[in-house]
Protein backbone atom coordinates (compact mmCIF):
# COMPACT_ATOMS: atom_id res chain seq x y z
CA UNK A 1 0.00 0.00 0.00
CA UNK A 2 1.37 3.62 -1.09
CA UNK A 3 2.24 5.78 1.97
CA UNK A 4 0.27 8.79 2.04
CA UNK A 5 2.72 11.91 2.40
CA UNK A 6 2.35 14.64 4.75
CA UNK A 7 0.98 17.60 3.61
CA UNK A 8 2.85 21.29 3.74
CA UNK A 9 1.14 21.98 6.83
CA UNK A 10 2.17 18.76 8.36
CA UNK A 11 5.98 19.34 7.41
CA UNK A 12 6.26 22.69 8.49
CA UNK A 13 4.70 21.57 11.96
CA UNK A 14 7.15 18.74 12.14
CA UNK A 15 10.16 21.11 11.34
CA UNK A 16 8.77 23.58 14.16
CA UNK A 17 8.88 20.38 16.41
CA UNK A 18 12.44 19.65 15.71
CA UNK A 19 14.01 23.20 16.44
CA UNK A 20 11.91 22.99 19.82
CA UNK A 21 13.24 19.56 20.41
CA UNK A 22 16.81 20.92 19.19
CA UNK A 23 16.83 24.26 21.67
CA UNK A 24 15.40 21.33 24.57
CA UNK A 25 18.84 19.01 23.58
CA UNK A 26 21.46 21.58 23.22
CA UNK A 27 20.33 24.57 25.14
CA UNK A 28 24.23 23.66 27.36
CA UNK A 29 25.91 22.48 24.27
CA UNK A 30 28.36 25.51 22.94
CA UNK A 31 28.95 23.81 19.66
CA UNK A 32 26.04 22.08 18.25
CA UNK A 33 28.19 20.61 15.28
CA UNK A 34 30.81 18.54 17.52
CA UNK A 35 28.22 17.38 19.65
CA UNK A 36 25.73 16.03 16.50
CA UNK A 37 29.21 14.27 14.95
CA UNK A 38 30.55 13.05 18.62
CA UNK A 39 27.04 12.33 19.72
CA UNK A 40 25.89 10.38 17.04
CA UNK A 41 29.01 9.58 14.77
CA UNK A 42 27.78 12.23 11.84
CA UNK A 43 30.90 11.94 10.21
CA UNK A 44 29.98 11.20 6.00
CA UNK A 45 28.81 13.73 4.14
CA UNK A 46 26.31 11.71 2.27
CA UNK A 47 24.78 10.76 5.73
CA UNK A 48 24.46 13.86 6.47
CA UNK A 49 22.75 14.60 3.18
CA UNK A 50 20.56 11.48 3.39
CA UNK A 51 18.85 12.73 6.36
CA UNK A 52 18.48 16.34 5.06
CA UNK A 53 16.56 14.90 2.09
CA UNK A 54 14.52 12.19 3.45
CA UNK A 55 14.27 12.99 7.44
CA UNK A 56 11.36 15.67 6.63
CA UNK A 57 9.02 13.51 4.88
CA UNK A 58 9.03 11.11 8.19
CA UNK A 59 9.21 13.47 10.97
CA UNK A 60 6.77 12.47 14.12
CA UNK A 61 5.90 9.47 11.30
CA UNK A 62 5.58 5.88 13.12
CA UNK A 63 7.28 4.85 9.71
CA UNK A 64 10.35 6.26 10.50
CA UNK A 65 11.81 3.68 12.31
CA UNK A 66 10.20 1.00 9.66
CA UNK A 67 11.99 2.59 6.89
CA UNK A 68 15.52 3.61 8.32
CA UNK A 69 15.88 1.61 11.62
CA UNK A 70 17.45 3.74 13.90
CA UNK A 71 18.81 6.45 11.34
CA UNK A 72 16.34 8.89 11.76
CA UNK A 73 14.57 10.06 14.97
CA UNK A 74 13.46 13.41 15.99
CA UNK A 75 16.44 13.81 18.41
CA UNK A 76 19.24 13.06 15.37
CA UNK A 77 16.91 15.88 13.31
CA UNK A 78 16.87 18.29 15.48
CA UNK A 79 20.89 18.18 15.79
CA UNK A 80 21.17 17.91 12.46
CA UNK A 81 18.93 21.71 11.70
CA UNK A 82 21.06 22.98 14.87
CA UNK A 83 24.28 22.27 13.55
CA UNK A 84 22.89 23.56 9.48
CA UNK A 85 21.64 26.75 11.72
CA UNK A 86 24.91 27.15 13.15
CA UNK A 87 27.20 26.81 10.19
CA UNK A 88 25.44 29.71 8.64
CA UNK A 89 25.54 31.83 11.61
CA UNK A 90 29.00 31.34 11.67
CA UNK A 91 29.31 32.40 8.00
CA UNK A 92 27.12 35.38 8.50
CA UNK A 93 29.76 36.49 11.23
CA UNK A 94 32.84 36.10 8.63
CA UNK A 95 30.80 38.66 6.34
CA UNK A 96 30.18 41.35 9.32
CA UNK A 97 33.76 40.52 10.35
CA UNK A 98 34.78 41.75 7.12
CA UNK A 99 33.53 44.52 7.08
CA UNK A 100 34.78 45.39 10.34
CA UNK A 101 38.53 44.75 9.01
CA UNK A 102 37.53 46.86 5.87
CA UNK A 103 36.71 49.64 8.05
CA UNK A 104 40.21 49.53 9.83
CA UNK A 105 42.02 49.29 6.71
CA UNK A 106 40.30 51.74 4.70
CA UNK A 107 42.93 54.51 4.44
CA UNK A 108 45.52 52.15 3.76
CA UNK A 109 47.96 53.41 1.07
CA UNK A 110 51.02 50.59 1.76
CA UNK A 111 49.38 47.33 -0.09
CA UNK A 112 47.73 45.80 3.16
CA UNK A 113 44.33 47.17 1.83
CA UNK A 114 41.10 44.94 2.29
CA UNK A 115 42.10 43.67 -1.58
CA UNK A 116 45.25 41.94 0.18
CA UNK A 117 42.94 40.24 2.45
CA UNK A 118 40.74 39.21 0.19
CA UNK A 119 43.35 37.56 -1.66
CA UNK A 120 45.26 36.10 1.17
CA UNK A 121 42.24 34.37 2.17
CA UNK A 122 41.44 33.14 -1.26
CA UNK A 123 44.66 31.18 -1.79
CA UNK A 124 44.84 30.41 1.81
CA UNK A 125 41.22 28.46 1.25
CA UNK A 126 42.77 27.23 -1.96
CA UNK A 127 46.02 25.86 0.40
CA UNK A 128 43.71 24.32 3.18
CA UNK A 129 41.59 21.95 0.92
CA UNK A 130 44.93 20.92 -0.36
CA UNK A 131 46.63 20.26 3.28
CA UNK A 132 43.59 19.29 5.01
CA UNK A 133 43.55 22.42 7.15
CA UNK A 134 40.97 23.61 9.42
CA UNK A 135 38.72 26.28 7.06
CA UNK A 136 37.15 28.07 9.84
CA UNK A 137 40.60 28.93 11.79
CA UNK A 138 42.24 29.72 8.20
CA UNK A 139 39.73 32.03 6.96
CA UNK A 140 39.10 34.11 10.12
CA UNK A 141 43.00 34.39 10.86
CA UNK A 142 43.27 35.66 7.06
CA UNK A 143 40.43 37.86 8.11
CA UNK A 144 42.48 38.84 11.00
CA UNK A 145 45.84 39.08 9.90
CA UNK A 146 46.53 42.43 8.92
CA UNK A 147 44.56 44.33 11.19
CA UNK A 148 47.57 45.10 14.03
CA UNK A 149 49.75 45.41 11.66
CA UNK A 150 52.68 47.01 12.92
CA UNK A 151 53.31 49.15 9.82
CA UNK A 152 49.81 50.51 9.96
CA UNK A 153 48.77 50.48 13.78
CA UNK A 154 51.54 50.69 15.36
CA UNK A 155 54.20 48.72 17.88
CA UNK A 156 51.96 48.13 20.61
CA UNK A 157 48.47 47.03 18.95
CA UNK A 158 50.96 45.05 16.70
CA UNK A 159 52.32 42.85 20.36
CA UNK A 160 48.99 43.41 21.91
CA UNK A 161 46.82 42.19 18.91
CA UNK A 162 44.42 44.84 20.22
CA UNK A 163 41.98 45.01 16.70
CA UNK A 164 42.17 41.36 16.40
CA UNK A 165 40.81 40.59 19.98
CA UNK A 166 38.12 43.32 19.98
CA UNK A 167 36.95 41.90 17.14
CA UNK A 168 37.13 38.48 18.15
CA UNK A 169 35.47 39.55 21.77
CA UNK A 170 32.71 41.87 19.71
CA UNK A 171 31.43 38.42 18.04
CA UNK A 172 31.97 36.39 20.99
CA UNK A 173 34.28 34.21 19.70
CA UNK A 174 36.54 32.86 22.26
CA UNK A 175 38.27 29.26 23.09
CA UNK A 176 40.20 27.26 21.39
CA UNK A 177 39.18 29.07 18.17
CA UNK A 178 40.38 32.48 19.58
CA UNK A 179 43.49 31.16 20.98
CA UNK A 180 44.49 29.17 17.81
CA UNK A 181 43.83 32.42 15.77
CA UNK A 182 45.47 34.87 17.83
CA UNK A 183 48.91 32.56 18.16
CA UNK A 184 48.70 32.04 14.69
CA UNK A 185 48.95 35.98 13.68
CA UNK A 186 51.14 36.60 16.43
CA UNK A 187 54.25 34.12 14.59
CA UNK A 188 53.45 35.08 10.95
CA UNK A 189 55.01 37.63 9.40
CA UNK A 190 59.07 37.73 8.20
CA UNK A 191 60.04 39.72 11.05
CA UNK A 192 58.99 37.08 12.99
CA UNK A 193 60.60 34.76 10.57
CA UNK A 194 63.72 36.71 11.51
CA UNK A 195 63.44 36.62 15.10
CA UNK A 196 63.82 32.61 14.45
CA UNK A 197 59.25 31.92 15.37
CA UNK A 198 57.27 30.65 13.18
CA UNK A 199 53.52 29.10 13.13
CA UNK A 200 53.21 25.98 15.46
CA UNK A 201 50.06 24.88 13.39
CA UNK A 202 49.23 23.55 10.04
CA UNK A 203 46.62 26.42 9.64
CA UNK A 204 49.41 29.29 10.79
CA UNK A 205 51.38 27.90 8.33
CA UNK A 206 48.96 27.61 5.49
CA UNK A 207 47.88 31.27 6.07
CA UNK A 208 51.78 32.43 6.60
CA UNK A 209 52.17 31.04 2.73
CA UNK A 210 49.52 33.02 1.38
CA UNK A 211 50.27 35.79 3.09
CA UNK A 212 53.89 35.78 2.07
CA UNK A 213 53.11 34.95 -1.10
CA UNK A 214 50.88 37.49 -1.57
CA UNK A 215 54.31 39.89 -1.07
CA UNK A 216 55.87 38.40 -4.30
CA UNK A 217 55.07 37.21 -8.39
CA UNK A 218 53.03 40.15 -10.40
CA UNK A 219 50.77 41.06 -6.90
CA UNK A 220 53.71 41.56 -5.10
CA UNK A 221 55.65 43.61 -7.76
CA UNK A 222 52.58 45.94 -7.54
CA UNK A 223 52.41 46.31 -3.55
CA UNK A 224 56.02 46.67 -3.79
CA UNK A 225 55.49 49.73 -6.30
CA UNK A 226 52.12 50.86 -4.17
CA UNK A 227 53.96 50.91 -1.31
CA UNK A 228 57.42 52.74 -2.25
CA UNK A 229 55.45 55.37 -3.79
CA UNK A 230 53.58 55.71 -0.62
CA UNK A 231 56.37 56.66 1.57
CA UNK A 232 57.90 58.79 -1.31
CA UNK A 233 60.42 56.26 -2.38
CA UNK A 234 61.58 55.89 -6.61
CA UNK A 235 61.00 52.48 -7.83
CA UNK A 236 64.81 51.82 -8.85
CA UNK A 237 67.96 53.70 -8.74
CA UNK A 238 70.35 52.21 -11.04
CA UNK A 239 73.14 54.45 -9.73
CA UNK A 240 72.61 53.52 -6.16
CA UNK A 241 74.86 49.73 -5.44
CA UNK A 242 73.52 46.79 -4.53
CA UNK A 243 73.35 45.77 -1.03
CA UNK A 244 73.96 41.70 -1.01
CA UNK A 245 74.58 41.31 2.66
CA UNK A 246 72.22 39.20 4.27
CA UNK A 247 70.07 41.07 7.35
CA UNK A 248 69.26 40.76 10.65
CA UNK A 249 66.01 41.15 11.99
CA UNK A 250 66.69 44.94 13.35
CA UNK A 251 68.87 45.50 11.01
CA UNK A 252 65.84 44.66 7.99
CA UNK A 253 63.56 46.92 10.44
CA UNK A 254 66.34 49.77 10.00
CA UNK A 255 67.28 49.58 6.09
CA UNK A 256 66.65 52.80 4.35
CA UNK A 257 66.07 50.89 1.36
CA UNK A 258 66.13 54.08 -0.79
CA UNK A 259 64.60 52.48 -3.50
CA UNK A 260 61.92 49.65 -4.07
CA UNK A 261 64.06 47.28 -6.17
CA UNK A 262 66.74 46.56 -3.05
CA UNK A 263 63.72 45.26 -1.37
CA UNK A 264 63.43 42.26 -4.09
CA UNK A 265 66.76 41.71 -2.37
CA UNK A 266 66.47 41.68 1.12
CA UNK A 267 63.48 39.68 1.18
CA UNK A 268 61.00 38.93 -1.84
CA UNK A 269 63.50 36.74 -3.44
CA UNK A 270 64.20 34.90 -0.64
CA UNK A 271 60.40 34.33 0.22
CA UNK A 272 60.34 30.85 -1.71
CA UNK A 273 62.56 29.50 0.26
CA UNK A 274 60.72 29.93 3.48
CA UNK A 275 57.54 28.81 2.68
CA UNK A 276 56.10 25.70 5.00
CA UNK A 277 53.77 23.70 3.18
CA UNK A 278 54.03 21.87 0.04
CA UNK A 279 51.16 23.99 -1.62
CA UNK A 280 53.06 27.16 -0.70
CA UNK A 281 56.28 26.00 -1.96
CA UNK A 282 54.90 24.95 -5.38
CA UNK A 283 53.13 28.61 -5.58
CA UNK A 284 56.25 30.42 -4.45
CA UNK A 285 58.11 28.73 -7.40
CA UNK A 286 56.23 29.94 -9.82
CA UNK A 287 56.20 33.17 -8.35
CA UNK A 288 60.04 33.46 -8.06
CA UNK A 289 60.16 33.32 -11.82
CA UNK A 290 57.80 36.00 -12.47
CA UNK A 291 60.08 38.27 -10.00
CA UNK A 292 63.43 37.28 -11.80
CA UNK A 293 62.11 37.65 -15.39
CA UNK A 294 60.72 41.50 -14.33
CA UNK A 295 64.14 41.69 -12.79
CA UNK A 296 66.31 40.79 -15.75
CA UNK A 297 63.95 42.94 -18.41
CA UNK A 298 64.07 45.78 -15.97
CA UNK A 299 67.91 45.80 -15.69
CA UNK A 300 68.50 45.21 -19.50
CA UNK A 301 66.14 48.12 -20.30
CA UNK A 302 67.47 50.57 -17.76
CA UNK A 303 71.11 49.05 -18.96
CA UNK A 304 71.90 48.32 -15.11
CA UNK A 305 75.13 46.06 -15.52
CA UNK A 306 76.25 46.17 -12.10
CA UNK A 307 72.13 45.25 -11.12
CA UNK A 308 72.17 42.45 -13.58
CA UNK A 309 75.44 40.97 -12.45
CA UNK A 310 74.00 40.80 -9.01
CA UNK A 311 70.65 39.02 -10.06
CA UNK A 312 72.65 36.37 -11.91
CA UNK A 313 75.14 36.17 -8.63
CA UNK A 314 72.30 35.67 -6.08
CA UNK A 315 70.35 33.12 -8.60
CA UNK A 316 73.76 31.41 -9.04
CA UNK A 317 74.20 30.96 -4.93
CA UNK A 318 70.34 29.99 -4.64
CA UNK A 319 71.04 27.25 -7.29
Amino acid sequence: MTERQPTEEQLVDHRTKAEHAAADILNHSSNPIEAAIATYGLDEGEQLNLLLAVAPFYMGSPHAKLHFGQVVDVDRYARVIVAMRDTKAQQLDLQTIRGEVAELLAQDKSGHGLDHVDRVTTLALTFAQQEGADQGVVELTSLLHDVDDYKLFGAESAENLTNAKTILERHKIGGDMAHHVLSNIASMGYNNYLDGRRPETLEGAVVSDADMLDAIGAQGIIRTFEYNASKGRPFFVKTIPPVSAELSAEEYRAAPNEHAVQHFFDKLLLVPDILMTKSGQKEGATRAKIMTSFLGELFREEGAENWRHHLDEFLNRKA
